[in-house]
């Protein structure tokens, strides 16, 4: 059962978010992580100034990236911890799961060629701003992208 909190959090999470700014390096745990350049340039992009919109469906985190041409809808992840196949910007197949932890939305990328290879994602709701920071496991890299409440 969610308590009370967790609900709170989950509606202070639902709406339409703007990047507004990053914490560590964006650029370097995307180079660590392989990601191709061009895919690295549209992601940095996206991270100065990038919309978002984030749902809480039949139980599962919804994501929608906002584009300036089109909107990209994520797969959405259950928040029972069942692992989802996705690939990863770098096009690595992964093993995703999701959970809510003491009002912390954690996602877990488990890189199915790796079981050691895991990138943690923390989302951390405080009134009208969202901390999104993302770990490289194994060296410890990692970058924290700002959001305001749109």
């Amino acid at each position: 059962f969610l308590t009370l909190i967790c609900k709170a959090t989950m509606e202070a999470l639902t709406g339409k978010w703007k990047v507004v700014g990053e914490e560590g390096s964006m650029s370097a745990f995307l180079t660590e992580r392989g990601v191709p350049l061009p895919v690295r340039k549209v992601l940095e992009l996206m991270s100065k100034g990038g919309e978002f919109e984030f749902a809480i469906k039949d139980n599962a985190f919804c994501e929608t990236e906002i584009g300036m041409i089109r909107n990209t809808v994520k797969p959405p992840l259950p928040l029972d911890g069942s692992p989802q196949d996705v690939t990863t910007p770098s096009g690595d197949p992964c093993f995703t799961t999701c959970v809510w932890e003491d009002g912390t939305l954690k996602i877990t990328e488990t890189m199915k060629a790796d079981s050691t290879d895991i990138v943690n994602q923390e989302i951390v709701v405080d009134g009208s701003t969202i901390k999104r920071t993302y770990t490289n496991k194994k060296t410890g890299t990692f970058f924290t992208g700002i959001l305001n409440k749109i």
